[in-house]
């Protein structure tokens, strides 16, 4: 009921962070955005990492997977060898 002058106390006055600093533009907002950005970069590195840590692992694991497939071929080939060069005996 301040509208007539009537009643109720008056509200202070907001201040906002950029007047006692003498600025013209919006502090809070520059804040928010200004997290937010740092947010979204610090979000894309992780991202960044954790894709090159995940394509290591695939190449490693295909490594891996061929020279152990290597390895059995290998160990049947000699099995087949020693088997035929028995049988020859």
């Amino acid at each position: 009921m301040n509208a007539g002058g009537k009643g109720g106390k008056s509200r202070a006055k907001v201040k906002t962070r950029s007047a006692p600093a003498g600025l013209q533009f919006p502090v809070g907002r520059v804040h928010c955005l200004l997290r937010k950005a740092v947010l979204e970069y610090i979000t894309a590195e992780v991202f960044e990492l954790v894709g090159n840590a995940a394509r290591d692992s695939v190449v490693e694991d295909y490594i891996n997977k061929k020279f152990i497939l290597d390895r059995q071929a290998f160990f049947r080939l000699t099995n087949v060898n020693k088997s035929n060069n028995e049988q020859q005996m």
